[in-house]
This record gives structure tokens, C-alpha cells and sequence, in this order.
């Protein structure tokens, strides 16, 4: 009875904590997605595309990484009511390293600091950006308010400025337009191309002839397009084919490590690594978030 009483008596504090701050725990419960996606959106840019801005009288993306860094150093340490740290101040021109390295930091900060946040602060004042006191309950708010805001602004940032996708859909267009080709020759000259010059493409197909070529093609054209103009159909049907070409290329490597084909197993598991990366770059968070807001 004892120990059933204990259980009953840790329950009790543990849910009595949940409920008197309901909007910490918030908080909280929505960092570690926030962070993951943020980072992730500042990862997904290249280095040399760091100082790209959409327009003149925008920030640059590095400035960006910047100003998400401070505000997180800002509010956090306001909402958890613990001391900022004392740092470097950020240009947004240091290169992406260091400026990933800050971003990431400045989430790991906020977690320290909202364990200890407490609604029972949350009219206890707070110096404000302009100097003037305010509710410590502003802080809160806006922290919610900043995730979103920053997060969409660097997802922006990455879909006005191509990135991955615009290599995944070259990539597809490219391979769909050598399928044309020597499609379009195997219907004009038969016999003067053999079957095997789309296998690496087709991983099996290529048997069904000529207009299996041209038929791919056409899908792989569509494909490209449809994710130069971010159509979210587009993204589904490239995971989708890049899914069933890992699948295809499975026993061609196995068949390779078999007969000891070293050149055969290089080639066909570059081709499973580049369609592992398809499926990986788009199904990132902030890839999809591009598509899904268009």
C-alpha cells in the first residue's frame, strides 16, 4: 500500500507541474521540431549562396542565420528569465560554418533556458528591444511567433533560390532526354543501338523496346518540369520513381557481388546512392514545406 501511495503521490506532483504551466510546456513540447526544421534550412543552403538575398532592400540569407541566432538568444533567455550569454556579435558574414554552428548553439541555449521557464513569471517585467518594461509574456509570444516566422522566411529563401531541386529536376530532365534519343534512334536505324544503352535508366524496361524509352522519357520530362515550377505531384512521383529504381537495381548489385563485377557493382550502387538522395532531399522538412506552400 505504501508503494502504490508513493506512485500515486509522484503521479500527483508530476501532473500538477503539467498543469500550472500549460503555456511553458508549450514551449517546450515545440523546440525540438522548431530547431530540427531551422537547422536544417540553414544546412540545406549552399556555402557560396549565403550572402543571396531575393531582393536589394531584403537581408542576405547569412544575415538571416544572424538575426534567427540573436532572437533565439533574446527571447529565450527572457522567457526562461536566466542571463544571456556574453558573445561575438554576428555580421552574417562569416561563411556558413560558423554561422551553422551559431544557430544550432543558439537552440541549445534555448533548451537550457526554457526548463526553467515558469508561467508564474509571466507578468513579471522584461526589458523590451526599445528599453521600455514589458510583460515577460510578450516573450513568450513572440518566441512562438519567431520560430514560424524564421523558419518560413529560410524555407522562402531556399525555393526563391533553387538549390536541390532545381538539380533534382536537371537530373531527370537530362536523363529523360537521353532516353529520347536513343529511343528516337532504335525506331529510325534499327539494330544500330543495343537495348543495354538504357539499362542503367530502365533496370530491366529497356527490354520492352524502343517505346519504352520514349515513354519514360515523357514521364521524366513531365517530372522535371512539374518540380522547375515546385508542383507538390511533382515531388511525389520523383520519390515514388526513385523508390521503385533502388528497388530494380537491388539485384543487379547482388548479381554483381556474385559474379565479382566490380565495374558493374560501382555503377549500379552509384545508382542506388543517387536515388537514396532523391528520396532524402526531398522529403527534407524544409523541401517539402516549398511544395506544400506553393
Amino acid at each position: 500500500m505504501k508503494l502504490v501511495a508513493l506512485i500515486l503521490l509522484l503521479s500527483s506532483a508530476g501532473f500538477t507541474q503539467e498543469a500550472k504551466n500549460p503555456i511553458s510546456n508549450v514551449l517546450r513540447e515545440m523546440l525540438p521540431s522548431r530547431a530540427k526544421n531551422t537547422v536544417g534550412a540553414i544546412e540545406e543552403m549552399p556555402a557560396d549562396k549565403f550572402n543571396y538575398k531575393p531582393t536589394p532592400e531584403q537581408m542576405t540569407f547569412g544575415h538571416l542565420a544572424a538575426h534567427i541566432t540573436d532572437g533565439n538568444y533574446f527571447f529565450c533567455s527572457n522567457v526562461g528569465d536566466v542571463p544571456r550569454p556574453k558573445m561575438e556579435e554576428l555580421q552574417g558574414t562569416e561563411g556558413k560554418d560558423k554561422l551553422v554552428s551559431a544557430v544550432k548553439a543558439s537552440f541549445d541555449f534555448c533548451t537550457t533556458a526554457l526548463a526553467k521557464a515558469d508561467d508564474s513569471k509571466l507578468n513579471d517585467n522584461i526589458t523590451w528591444f526599445d528599453g521600455k518594461p514589458r510583460a515577460r509574456a510578450w516573450a513568450f509570444v513572440a518566441l512562438a511567433s519567431s520560430w514560424a516566422d524564421h523558419y518560413g522566411a529560410a524555407a522562402m529563401y531556399l525555393r526563391l533560390n533553387g538549390t536541390i531541386v532545381t538539380a533534382i529536376a536537371a537530373l531527370f530532365l537530362l536523363s529523360a532526354a537521353y532516353l529520347l534519343i536513343v529511343g528516337l534512334t532504335m525506331l529510325a536505324r534499327p539494330g544500330f543501338l543495343s537495348m543495354a544503352a538504357g539499362a542503367d535508366l530502365l533496370s530491366g524496361l529497356e527490354t520492352a523496346g524502343p517505346y519504352m524509352f520514349l515513354l519514360v522519357s515523357a514521364a521524366g520530362i513531365s517530372v522535371g518540369v512539374g518540380l522547375l515550377r515546385l508542383q507538390n505531384w511533382a515531388r511525389r512521383i520523383a520519390t515514388l520513381l526513385a523508390l521503385i529504381g533502388i528497388v530494380l537495381l537491388v539485384p543487379r548489385v547482388s548479381g554483381a557481388v556474385v559474379a565479382a563485377r566490380i565495374s558493374a557493382l560501382a555503377w549500379s550502387g552509384l545508382g542506388i546512392i543517387v536515388r537514396v538522395v532523391i528520396v532524402f532531399s526531398l522529403y527534407q522538412a524544409p523541401v517539402r514545406e516549398i511544395f506544400e506552400t506553393k
